[in-house]
């Protein structure tokens, strides 16, 4: 079986970066990237940054070069001709072909060219991001390549899909051979449509598809039409597959991952010496909690809250409330959030309902609250009134119903076009443009409405678009807001024909009480009937849902109270756009001020009992509205007495928008608490949440305080199960954070949550990461029983710097240098990448290494080296707990309590400072090549199976024999050598001896009893292999005389640098060859 020796690899995005990071290190140059022009110079002289590793690839210009093994397209569908043309030099009759690109059918593109002959099928699941020429994914992720032929049985493979499987295992590659490669590309298709192409649709940022229930909507639908073209081309996909695999169904995420990172934070700037304060606090969710309880009465005692009326009815939401909603309060407790829990606030409480009702007043007062007849989004199941922020669209097929109207004079008719012929009951006109040279004769006269034969105006209006559909719209100024726009300019009457719950009202005629889509069926039939009806035709469009319910939508005309949003939003477009409020990631500025610079007049008003009722009276003498901070005895125009409350409550939003200052004590604005913590500094929240809530907090801050409610916005994803699916009881695939804790412990939880997490970007819960993050825990647990049963010093402290050898010196390098770079992550808000480091360095720097290293004094006898070792055990062991704490708080506090301290509470002692005076960079690189040394040696006789028992003289050749020589101690414990000689050259006899090499030694051990001779022949020819490709690589790019000139004069560096080690391991690696076929 040919293998597979060279790759053309056309395209490094996402997909062509995952493979040249993989096989550039076993191919070297002969991993080709294909690119012409300007494209190629900035590959070369730029190269890539792959998880923040800096890469330069061998470019090959188009037409160029000869026919590889392997050609990989890597670019998207639209680029995939033009690539075709740029390989031709590359592919040969041999040359196997994979085209992994997002879409269907990409093989036969390839094929018209090319032909079937050397193409294998393949698809690539894989998520990273591109930015520039800086690539990051998760190495450890499961991406993975599906190919195959058309057709595979797993106990038969081609030829074909078994080179590149060879090819896969070498590199590293995951793959999976599938049974039926066209059913695997379908199925990828249909996630892709549904998933990434809706995504850009909606303008939903990287990774928030599935924070809005239209988009889930739209996705289902798309899939499914996905799927039924390809069972239509005959593939075997299931018609469900859609529903199995793309959850739909919206359900709230856990919420401990917010709580985890703003507990991070707190603990952070708490330990770095800021008063810190997270307060805590729930909202009253109006719709949500009322939609329940009423749920509840319905189920169990056949009631609606009208048969207990409101103040029954809202005892029993109170009682639901003290029942359910600490909750989430046991959760935060449990994952050991620290709040100040005697400052914990309820949207509806004693303080925040007065706020709510000074802001109402104030801004009443203001001119900036009203109450007007307007169109609103009305849900009929909810029955009540949506902002636009609580309306969800989806684009759902329907269809256009053209419909013939009569003109007045009999001269003939005009046609309009609808997807809601159930409102044309309450038509008022009919407006055409203008300029329309079709319709504009016709403007002043009147037409007849059909069924109701009602004479109506026809209007000029340049909302008209001049081509679209017919030319000519009914007006309904009741039922669309745009209708009722034109309605005003032109004096339309108002009618509204659909009452709240939905169906038909009085003014529709012998439709009347139907429901709105029964009278849609029965008018659609008797205007065909009745010759009215011209065509009917197909129409997908955009439909409003309830946020909460899911149903649609209504717009009516009502009058509702609405805040005034354009002259507030300049002010909060303001201080984000000059940097005064930063998002991280910042990409999500641009989601808030898109909103925020097309935002519509605000619906305050609720037609619900649950919540903060709304501090207006009507008179009943004069009608007159009073907006009174204090209930009223009489009116404030007339002096009537008789006063009508609404009954309408406020929106939640308009209450949590507050919460930055009404839980400070506003409006008292002479409130400690007020003055000291406003404005706050962070606020941490999901992607999904920061047009409700953001958007307001920063609008109410802006006008209630003149000052912004926060500093930086840090914004979150939502937890997703393993497969990447939202958590829902239909799936049953919830995680209760209380379970988990209670299996796990909390802080492996938290550690669970923080690790390998970005912000802004959706995680997915592994239950076996909480089993890995709880073994870590034991790791801390453990060596932290070792230092305390060999510790016999109290105090804390370094010893003398004369006292520290060099293990010592080294260990507190390591320690200052991750001091530094985890300090940076934090005010970075890389939390995950600061978590990463301390649990390597807690893992390997001091569990694996300086623990072992040091074990020799602690039983030794001399009591100064003792003594010294114990104090840098403890010392490293405090700081690491300090930087640990804000993640696992619970082990972290109980171990720091049983080891000297100094303070009471591990919570508030200091966050660790970087010293100049600990960084030993020296005697730390002399610790390393030690440690290389001993790394080494443990490896070859691991791979010779030598086991640990058998110990040998082990031979040092080095020009830095002293620092060897100084590690003798730990290289006999910890090589497994019973003797360590130090030479200038080869020893005696070292034709038969192995010999491994480092960067600063050449170590030989003895063959004798420990060697399987033709193994070790194996071995280095690998070695050798491999050695050579990578001279090969390095001599490639130093040739380049365009990679030399441009590219930074440190990497030219390190890259000569690497060719020289490379060639001195081929010398010494080609000398232990001979020494071993003498």
């Amino acid at each position: 079986m040919k293998e597979i020796k060279t790759v053309a690899l056309v395209g490094l995005g996402a997909i062509g970066a995952y493979f040249a990071d993989r096989l550039q290190p076993v191919l070297g140059d002969d991993l080709r990237v294909i690119a012409g022009g300007a494209r190629a110079e900035r590959i070369r002289r730029e190269g890539l940054i792959i998880n923040g590793k800096q890469e330069y690839y061998h470019v090959v210009e188009p037409g160029e070069g000869e026919p590889a093994d392997l050609v990989i397209f890597a670019t998207k569908m639209s680029g995939l001709q033009q690539a075709i043309e740029d390989v031709r030099a590359q592919i040969g009759p041999e040359t196997l072909i994979l085209s992994p690109l997002n879409g269907v059918e990409s093989e036969e593109v390839v094929a018209k060219t090319y032909g079937w002959e050397n193409i294998v099928y393949s698809l690539m699941r894989i998520s990273s991001v591109k930015v520039g020429n800086t690539v990051s994914f998760d190495p450890n992720a499961a991406f993975y390549v599906e190919y195959g032929e058309k057709k595979n049985d797993p106990a038969n493979l081609s030829e074909r899909v078994l080179r590149l499987k060879a090819l896969f295992d070498g590199a590293g590659i995951r793959y999976q051979i599938r049974p039926d490669m066209l059913l695997a590309i379908w199925e990828k298709f249909a996630c892709n449509v549904s998933e990434n192409q809706v995504a850009a649709v909606l303008d939903l940022p990287y990774g928030a598809w599935g924070s809005c229930e239209d988009a889930e909507a739209l996705r289902i639908m798309v899939a499914a039409e996905v799927i039924e073209i390809a069972q239509k081309k005959g593939i075997p996909i299931e018609t469900n597959y859609a529903r199995d695999h793309l959850d739909v169904i919206k359900a709230v995420p856990p919420r401990n991952k917010p709580s985890t990172l703003q507990d991070i934070l707190t603990r952070y700037k708490r330990m770095e010496g800021y008063s810190a304060l997270w307060l805590p606090g729930t909202d009253h969710a109006g719709i949500a909690t009322q939609i329940k309880v009423e749920e509840e009465l319905r189920v169990k005692e056949g009631k609606t809250r009208y048969d207990l009326g409101r103040e029954k009815f809202l005892e029993r939401v109170w009682a639901w409330k003290e029942k359910y909603g600490s909750r989430i309060v046991e959760q935060q407790r449990k994952l050991g959030v620290s709040c100040d829990w005697s400052r914990s606030r309820f949207t509806m409480d004693e303080g925040c309902s007065k706020a709510v009702r000074e802001a109402f007043c104030e801004m009443y007062d203001k001119g900036l609250i009203y109450k007007g007849s307007r169109i609103i989004n009305w849900c009929p199941h909810c029955l009540t009134a949506l902002s636009d922020a609580e309306v969800e669209y989806v684009d759902k097929p329907g269809h256009l119903w053209y419909i013939r109207y009569p003109l007045s004079d009999g001269s003939g008719d005009i046609v309009v076009a609808t997807t809601r012929p159930e409102t044309m009951m309450g038509d008022t006109g009919v407006a055409v443009n203008p300029n329309d040279e079709k319709f504009k004769h016709l403007i002043g006269k009147t037409c007849i409405l059909p069924i109701m034969n009602r004479e109506i105006p026809i209007v000029g209006d340049e909302y008209c678009e001049i081509g679209f559909g017919t030319g000519a719209v009914k007006m309904t100024p009741a039922h669309d807001p745009n209708d009722f726009e034109v309605g005003l300019r032109h004096n339309l009457d108002v009618i509204r024909v659909i009452a709240d719950d939905g169906h038909i009202n009085e003014n529709g005629g012998k439709y009347n009480g139907m429901d709105r889509y029964e009278c849609r069926k029965a008018l659609v039939k008797d205007l065909e009937e009745q010759g009215y009806l011209v065509k009917t035709e197909p129409y997908s469009h955009n439909v409003g849902t309830c946020y909460r319910c899911h149903n649609d939508v209504e717009p009516l005309i009502s009058a509702q109270w609405f805040v005034k949003m354009k002259p507030l939003a300049e002010e909060a477009i303001r201080v984000v756009k000059n940097g005064t409020i930063k998002f991280v990631p910042e990409r999500f500025s641009k989601t808030y001020l898109n909103w925020m610079e097309n935002v519509h007049d605000w619906c305050i008003s609720r037609q619900l009992w649950w919540g903060h009722q709304i501090p207006a009276w009507y008179c009943d003498a004069c009608g007159h509205i009073n907006v009174s901070r204090e209930d009223p005895t009489k009116c404030e125009k007339c002096g009537c007495t008789k006063l009508t409350r609404d009954e309408d409550v406020l929106d939640t939003w308009f209450s949590s928008g507050l919460w930055p200052f009404s839980t400070l004590g506003w409006p008292d604005l002479n409130s400690e608490d007020l003055k000291y913590w406003y404005p706050t500094t962070d606020m941490v929240t999901g992607y999904d949440i920061i047009f409700f809530w953001v958007a307001r907090m920063v609008v109410s801050g802006m006008e209630q305080m003149k000052k912004e409610p926060f500093k930086t916005v840090f914004i979150h994803g939502l937890v997703r199960d393993d497969k990447g699916r939202k958590m829902s009881k239909s799936l049953g695939n919830g995680i209760d954070p209380l379970e988990m804790a209670e299996k796990y412990g909390a802080d492996a939880l938290r550690f669970n949550l923080i690790t390998g997490n970005s912000p802004g970007n959706d995680m997915r819960f592994y239950v076996e990461k909480c089993e890995a993050m709880r073994n870590f825990a034991n790791k801390i647990w453990n060596a932290s029983r070792y230092v305390l049963m060999n510790l016999t010093v109290e105090e804390t402290g370094l010893p003398d710097v004369t006292d520290l050898e060099i293990e010592d010196k080294w260990v507190l390098s390591k320690l200052n240098t991750l001091i530094k770079e985890v300090t940076e992550n934090m005010d970075a808000y890389e939390l995950g990448v600061a978590s990463a480091k301390v649990y390597d360095f807690i893992w390997d720097t001091y569990c694996d290494w300086y623990i072992e290293l040091t074990k020799a004094r602690l039983y030794g006898e001399d009591e100064k080296s003792k003594l010294a070792a114990q104090k840098v055990l403890v010392y490293v062991l405090d700081q690491f707990l300090r930087l640990l704490h804000p993640f696992m708080p619970f082990i972290t506090e109980e171990i720091w309590q049983a080891i000297p301290h100094e303070g009471s509470f591990l919570m508030l002692a200091d966050w660790p400072k970087y010293d100049e005076n600990l960084n030993f960079s020296i005697e730390a690189a002399h610790m390393e090549s030690v440690m290389n040394a001993i790394r080494s040696i443990r490896n070859r006789r691991a791979e010779m199976n030598v086991p640990p028992s058998k110990k040998s003289t082990l031979c040092v050749v080095s020009d830095k024999g002293e620092i060897f020589r100084q590690g003798t101690g730990f290289i006999c414990r910890l090589a497994y050598a019973d003797q360590v000689i130090i030479c200038d050259a080869d020893p005696e006899g070292h034709e038969n001896m192995v010999c491994v090499v480092t960067n600063d030694a050449k170590l030989y051990i003895p063959l004798e009893e420990l060697i399987d001779f033709e193994k070790e022949l194996a071995r280095i020819e690998k070695e050798k292999a491999n050695c050579l490709k990578q001279i090969a690589m390095f001599e490639g790019k130093l040739s380049n005389e365009a990679f030399v000139s441009r590219a930074p004069e440190k990497v030219v560096a390190e890259q000569r640098e690497k060719l020289e080690k490379n060639r001195a391991l081929l010398a010494q690696l080609e000398e232990s060859e001979k020494r071993l076929r003498r």
